[in-house]
């Protein structure tokens, strides 16, 4: 970790402890990271809609900033990449929603009962998610950050090569042997003991 990343991590610990400057600092220091984020998502909005989404995506993410898990600038981006989507994702449903038309057939009524959770599939995927959250533990933290990028924050490839410092093509590969990494992982959790 060089001097750069240390300051960094310390400044995200300042902020998680509730100091103002430092939660300022990390948001300040991430505004055209948003900025391009919103851009990229909304390429056909108008300028004004654009500035008004980042300070939308801002406010969430300084709201949510306690469920924010990570320890590195990497991961903190990431999680504000996944902040930023979701808010925009709620403000197009919330635009859309005067187009939505009701479901009126059968087939639809049928359509939406069939995604009801029942107790068992409920307690399979929490027990799932368990054994996950304690093979990405046993991960190394790149593979972990790279793991968090692609397949829980759903960032693209190129995106992961722009955070991560590579190309996209060394990028796809170190997220491949990662997911790699975490399948060995899983299969040591989920065997049976001999």
């Amino acid at each position: 970790m060089d001097q750069d990343e240390n300051v960094q991590q310390e400044i995200l610990e300042r902020a998680r402890a509730g100091q103002r400057e430092a939660l300022e600092a990390v948001f300040a220091d991430c505004l055209d990271f948003v900025r391009d984020k919103v851009r990229q998502l909304a390429p056909n909005q108008a300028r004004d809609r654009h500035s008004d989404l980042v300070q939308s995506a801002i406010l969430q993410a300084i709201n949510d900033f306690k469920s924010f898990r990570g320890s590195s600038r990497l991961s903190f981006l990431a999680w504000l990449g996944t902040v930023v989507r979701n808010t925009m994702l709620r403000k197009k449903r919330y635009w859309g929603a005067g187009k939505r038309a009701a479901a009126t057939s059968d087939s639809d009524v049928n359509l939406l009962s069939a995604t009801t959770r029942t107790p068992s599939n409920e307690a399979i995927r929490v027990e799932y998610l368990v054994t996950l959250a304690s093979a990405l533990q046993t991960l190394e933290p790149a593979d972990r950050d790279l793991i968090e990028m692609r397949v829980l924050n759903e960032l693209p490839y190129q995106e992961i090569a722009e955070l991560t410092g590579k190309s996209e093509a060394a990028a796809r590969m170190a997220v491949s042997r990662a997911r790699a990494s975490l399948s060995l992982a899983l299969g040591r959790l989920q065997a049976p003991d001999a």
